[in-house]
């Protein structure tokens, strides 16, 4: 059979992508002629080219008329389907949500696939098909690159997740604390922490657990490790005999009812607890039989001719399209228009958070200016305070000498030229400061500084009687006034 492959991008290591390249080689493997219509080409469209299976951009340029179109995602499906007006299609769905994912109606795609029982309820209750419309195909890894198996032990000791949505974060959190609490090393793969690998078959051998779903799920358990499925980080069921074939219908991956439900750490350790290898050693042997690229292929060109010949049975006329291509391109404008709404709501958030920004910008410019000018005012303090230390010590020095003086001479009539009159001394009421001698207190009021202390033998004139006890001993002050 000759086929065409319809996908949106051959660039990245999606699961889409993946799938179009591992279905390509195998149905070439088959014996079939096949090519790729991409729109946007990269590593994967490199990887197939070096098989010799074309990877186009146009589908005008594909080098054969094909027998039928497998497609996958609407608007590279819509345009195989238009460039081979007389080719049946089948339309295989990812399960994506985005637009580019939903399924259209045409009257040449006569059959839909998909590779879990929820995303067939979904295309099912999505379009209203019939169940003879609808084909559920496995995921599937090519086993043959899988040779080596590992055999596994009584208790796990090192686990991986394995999941590229996975990030930082509570649930990652969560899952290496319950890991460290069953004695289990734990090691991650993901893109979202910067760690990926291109060699599957070499890695997953290493580990006793693997937390992943869909494509690295059957991977792991083709390498005979214990699987615990993974979605963005949330944990599901450990994969075992019991379980094995509703999981696998699943995809590997959790149920719509637990996904972004919390979990704690101990939910998460009592799956692990649940590790019993009797009951998990039988599961890569079903995997290895059942999931296998070729056991794939063979269901695909059995659809494929199955589709051929019920096309050719009852060919559809092409004016029946046109109703089916505008209902198509309404669906599109609505979806168009729901991005542009999207992008319009992303601009106005990008934009207002741009402003913040500059309004952030401007507080922190100010509250910087206002910082410098409040540093500014303590360095001038301290200038101050610098001066004002070198002015204390010159009257402390000066106050020192003329007390001394006044002590050495024992006289009031060099005392009292100095002082103030004795009523105004008598009235005040100091608050010292700092003291220079046991006798000696410094304090300054109204621009003078003040010495106060004990003047004894003599210094009665024109002081105040109460003053002076008995013994002849007055407190005495004599001011100097302050440098302006």
């Amino acid at each position: 059979m000759k086929i065409l492959i319809t996908n949106f991008r051959l660039a990245e290591r999606t699961a889409s992508e993946i799938y179009a390249r591992d279905i390509a080689k195998a149905l070439v493997a088959g014996g079939n002629t096949v090519a790729v219509f991409a729109s946007k080409k990269g590593a994967i469209a490199s990887e197939l080219e070096e098989c010799g299976i074309p990877v186009l951009e146009h589908p005008s340029d594909v080098p054969f008329q094909p027998d039928i179109i497998h497609g996958q995602f609407n608007l590279e499906t819509i345009t195989a389907l238009l460039s081979f007006p007389d080719v049946p299609a089948v339309f295989m769905s990812h399960g994506s949500q985005q637009w580019r994912g939903q399924p259209p109606r045409h009257p040449r795609i006569l059959r839909y696939i998909a590779h879990s029982a929820r995303v067939g309820d979904w295309l099912l209750n999505q379009l209203g098909l019939s169940k003879r419309s609808f084909l559920l195909v496995p995921n599937f890894i090519e086993m043959d690159r899988f040779q080596e198996i590992r055999r596994l032990p009584e208790e796990p000791r090192r686990a991986l997740i394995y999941d590229r949505g996975t990030a930082p974060g509570r649930h990652l959190d969560a899952i290496h604390q319950a890991c460290r609490y069953a004695g289990i090393e734990l090691d991650v793969i993901s893109e979202l922490v910067g760690k990926t690998s291109t060699r599957p078959e070499v890695l997953l051998p290493q580990y006793d657990l693997v937390f992943a779903a869909g494509r690295p799920a059957i991977e792991a358990l083709a390498s005979g490790c214990g699987v615990i499925t993974l979605n963005g980080g949330q944990i599901g069921n450990l994969v075992t005999t019991d379980n094995y074939e509703a999981i696998r219908d699943c995809n590997f991956s959790l149920d719509d009812q637990r996904k972004g439900q919390s979990q704690t750490v101990e939910e998460i350790l009592l799956e692990i607890q649940k590790w019993d290898w009797r009951r998990l050693a039988p599961v890569p042997r079903r995997v290895r039989e059942e999931l296998d690229t070729k056991i794939a292929r063979t269901r695909l060109e059995r659809l494929y001719r199955k589709t051929i010949r019920d096309f050719a049975d009852n060919p559809v006329d092409p004016r029946d399209e046109f109703p089916a291509l505008a209902e198509w391109l309404i669906k599109m404008a609505d979806q168009h228009h729901a991005v542009d709404s999207g992008f319009l709501a992303i601009q106005n958030r990008v934009s207002s958070l741009r402003n913040d920004g500059r309004r952030t910008e401007e507080r922190k410019d100010k509250l910087a200016q206002q910082l410098e000018a409040e540093k500014e005012k303590v360095r001038a303090a301290r200038r101050l305070l610098n001066d004002g230390n070198l002015v204390h010590r010159g009257l402390r020095k000066r106050i020192e000498g003329e007390w001394k003086e006044i002590a050495k001479k024992g006289d009031d009539d060099h005392f009292l030229p100095a002082a103030k009159s004795a009523s105004s001394i008598a009235a005040l009421k100091p608050k010292p400061k700092s003291s220079f001698t046991e006798n000696h207190l410094l304090t300054e009021e109204n621009g003078f500084v003040f010495a106060e202390g004990v003047a004894t033998n003599g210094f009665e004139k024109g002081l105040p009687p109460a003053k002076f006890p008995d013994k002849g001993e007055a407190k005495v002050r004599f001011g100097i006034e302050l440098p302006r």
